[in-house]
């Protein structure tokens, strides 16, 4: 839990965060390959969370004893088997805030800031996932991404981030 300028207050067991709605901040890295198709990440079948859904590229919780560039090339390597110099183009796109509720627990609530970069994944650099967290990855066109979108088959942060990075349909 972070107050005023990112000081970190407390730290809490993951497991908790949802069911109390307790704040958490995310990293998110959004891709494309050099035609302008998106790379997607379909999340693993058996994931707690939005099991099969899209994902950006990368993401993942930012815990307390990370930086945000610590956390990002972490993730990145865990979900996609990429170190941060294959990627060209790293720049830091934004910030999103969401607050709903968790629909996977039944009081359970989402307060959560997502912080999120893109880049370009050169021709010939392919992800490939190192946790067992990912199920495939996808190059995608723009009009795949947004029809996916519209049809609920996208995680609501992936949604968040992937508009906030390229536009709305």
């Amino acid at each position: 839990m972070r107050g005023d300028g990112d000081r970190v207050l407390a730290t809490v067991e993951r497991a908790v965060v949802r069911p109390l709605g307790i704040a958490t901040h995310a990293v998110h890295l959004t891709a494309t390959d050099p035609s302008g198709q998106v790379w997607l990440q379909q999340r693993a079948f058996d994931k707690p969370t939005d099991p099969g859904l899209w994902d950006t590229l990368v993401g993942g919780l930012v815990p307390a004893s990370d930086t945000l560039e610590q956390a990002l090339a972490r993730e990145t390597w865990e979900e996609a088997g990429l170190r941060l110099p294959q990627v060209q183009g790293l720049r830091y796109g934004g910030r999103v805030a969401t607050r709903r509720p968790f629909p996977d627990l039944a009081h359970g609530y989402v307060v959560e800031v997502l912080d999120w970069y893109a880049c370009t994944l050169p021709e010939g650099v392919l992800p490939a996932n190192q946790d067992g967290e990912v199920a495939a990855f996808r190059r995608m066109r723009p009009d795949d991404v947004t029809r996916r979108l519209e049809h609920g088959e996208v995680t609501i942060d992936a949604a968040l981030v992937l508009l906030a990075a390229y536009g709305g349909p």
